[in-house]
């Protein structure tokens, strides 16, 4: 099979080898497409509990049972958040990873 891609995704292929996290391109594109194919797996009973977890966290709003935060301490929680997950993503998955631009 012949396949052809774009400059960019050929230079991140060429960074991600350059880096020895992978033998060959094969090895990488065949990581590529686990981690692609992991992320699209929820299984019945993943989506089942987070269909819960969803019910009741709107259950404890309608009682009341929450608190106000400031913009700013959000702000703050969500871009520490997200870094961590960005971290956590370039461990795991590296080629999910977004480019800087």
């Amino acid at each position: 099979m012949d396949i052809s891609l774009s400059s960019e995704v050929q230079r991140r292929i060429e960074r991600t080898l350059s880096e020895g996290r992978y033998g060959s391109a094969n090895e990488l594109v065949l990581q590529a497409l686990d981690a692609l194919e992991s992320a699209h797996e929820d299984s019945p009973e993943q989506a089942s509990r987070f269909d819960a977890e969803i019910r009741e966290a709107l259950n404890e709003i309608e009682r009341g049972e929450y608190a106000d935060y400031p913009q700013e301490e959000l702000s703050r929680v969500f871009e520490r958040a997200r870094a961590q997950g960005l971290e956590l993503l370039a461990k795991t998955h590296p080629l999910l990873v977004p480019v800087a631009g």
